[in-house]
Order: structure tokens, then C-alpha cells, then sequence
């Protein structure tokens, strides 16, 4: 079972001071995701090219962006190719919009029709409905918006996304489970995700090794099945000083499903850790 981008905010972290030292540069983030409720892990990758839309030493200049390029995610259960473009217009500012090709391979409770939304998508219904599954193809879009200040040791980090959900291949008025999100979802569908950190650098330097320690807070919410969720907890985000490729960091997420239709009061973990090449460094 795929794994959604559990701390997407904490790990934009590393880039706040992130102009290339070149005007363009190939750049390649990949990151391998865990989650234990429910349990599932993936890779999702962004490679793409970067270009710098100013040559300016202001503070709010200096690290805007664009860029564009090819986005996966894999899992045991699916594969999702697409593609990207990111715009930051300003150094706390950053804009994504994306399209994917949803493709399940038919294995842990995914593709699955429900015939309302108050079917039950509980995890053990989602064993009992694994033999139901069936790999199917869809669509979806994305567009999102993050705001990233630091002020001295403190970091705030605030990003909105929209996502646009098609599963063409299931009946009109049925429902199905998309295990990326972990929700119940209509046929066409549109879900709303909100992430907040607050944060302080205890050690270390954005632009260097550094080990960081904040308050999380997430809320999903699907607009036509109804489908809710909130996780609450602290989050960490450790780079150490390490020679390996692609300047691994460390993220975790340790927290309690504040909503949830099966799951409320449920403790949550999740981790990842995430690599990252550019070619203009």
C-alpha cells in the first residue's frame, strides 16, 4: 500500500536558501515514505530542470525558481507517472501544479467499488475486499501553494493543496478507496489537504547539516464522498553531516488521528528519508 508525502513541509526546509549556483541545473528529489495506520510505503521522485528568474543577492529574490519536469510515485500497489511545474516567485513562496496517470495493479484493497459513502472502508473491510480488488486506470491533477519563513531559529511552513481525482472505470454514484490519502473518494472527486509546522532549528544551518523539531498539524477532506481526516503530533527533520550521495535527510512524524471515521485517537507514525541532486552544486 502506497504512503502518502508525510512531512512535504519539513522537507521543502532544505531548500529555503536553495538557489543554484548556476543559472539552470538538472535537479532530482526522491523519497522513500513510511506510515504505520495505515501501513503502506513508496517512493515518489520529482526530476526536472531548474532555472533561477533572478540574479540578485535580496534576500526575497535570490531563491526564486522555476522549474519542471517528470514526477513517479511507486508502490507495491501502483505506479503514478506524470508531470510537474513548480514556480517561486519570491523566496517564501511556492507554487506546484501537476498531472498523473493513476494506475493500480489491482492488490490491497485497490481498485475496490463502494456503492455509497457510508460504506465501510474500514481497515479490516479492506482485508475482507482485498479479493474484490481489480487494477484499473484514472487520472488526477494537482495544485498547491506553500509559504516557508524562517525568523532567526524559528520556522513556520504553511502549504495548501487541491487535488482532482478521476476513476472513469467504476460505476456512476459508486465510491472507491485511494490509498495514497488513505480515504474513501467518489468517482470524480476533489481533495482539499492543509500542512502546518512550526518549527525551531536546534542545530546546525538550512543550507548545511542541520536538526529540526516542530509541532505538525494535517487535515484532509474529500468534497463529494465526505471522507475527513486531522493528524496532530510532533515532527523532526535531521541532516547529518555524511559524505553519502545525495545528501540524505532524516524526516519523522510522530503524532494521533485527532479525526477519523475508524481510527479516531489512533496513534500515527510515519518517517521518510529524502535525497537530493542538482547539478548546479
Amino acid at each position: 500500500m502506497p504512503s502518502r508525502l508525510i512531512l512535504p513541509l519539513l522537507v521543502a526546509l532544505a531548500a529555503l536558501p536553495a538557489a543554484a549556483e548556476e543559472p539552470g541545473a538538472w535537479r532530482l528529489q526522491s523519497a522513500l515514505q513510511a506510515r504505520s495506520n495505515q501501513l503502506g510505503i513508496g517512493l515518489l521522485t520529482y526530476s526536472g530542470y531548474r532555472v533561477k528568474l533572478f540574479d540578485s543577492d535580496n534576500i526575497l529574490l535570490k531563491g526564486a525558481f522555476a522549474e519542471a519536469g517528470v514526477v513517479t510515485q511507486l508502490s507495491p500497489a501502483s505506479f503514478h507517472p506524470g508531470v510537474y511545474v513548480q514556480v517561486s516567485p519570491v523566496t517564501p513562496l511556492v507554487f506546484r501544479f501537476a498531472t498523473r496517470k493513476l494506475g493500480y495493479f489491482g492488490l490491497f484493497g485497490t481498485v475496490v467499488e463502494y456503492p455509497s459513502a457510508t460504506s465501510d472502508w474500514s481497515p479490516n473491510a479492506l482485508k475482507e475486499n482485498q479479493p474484490q480488488a481489480r487494477s484499473e486506470v484514472g487520472s488526477a491533477w494537482e495544485a498547491s501553494g506553500k509559504l516557508q519563513l524562517k525568523f532567526g531559529p524559528v520556522i513556520l511552513l504553511h502549504e495548501q493543496q487541491l487535488h482532482g481525482l478521476r476513476m472513469d472505470a467504476i460505476e456512476a454514484d459508486h465510491y472507491w478507496y485511494e490509498s495514497i490519502n488513505d480515504l474513501l473518494v467518489a468517482r470524480h472527486d476533489r481533495v482539499h489537504i492543509m500542512k502546518t509546522t512550526a518549527a525551531l532549528l536546534l542545530d546546525g544551518r538550512t543550507d548545511d547539516t542541520f536538526l529540526v523539531l516542530g509541532a505538525h498539524w494535517e487535515t484532509y477532506a474529500a468534497a463529494e464522498s465526505g471522507s475527513t481526516r486531522q493528524i496532530a503530533g510532533l515532527a523532526s527533520l535531521w541532516r547529518p553531516r555524511m559524505d553519502w550521495w545525495g545528501e540524505p535527510a532524516f524526516a519523522a512524524l510522530a503524532g494521533v488521528m485527532l479525526e477519523d471515521k475508524y481510527r479516531q485517537w489512533t496513534p500515527y507514525l510515519g518517517g521518510q528519508v529524502v535525497v537530493t541532486f542538482d547539478s548546479g552544486h
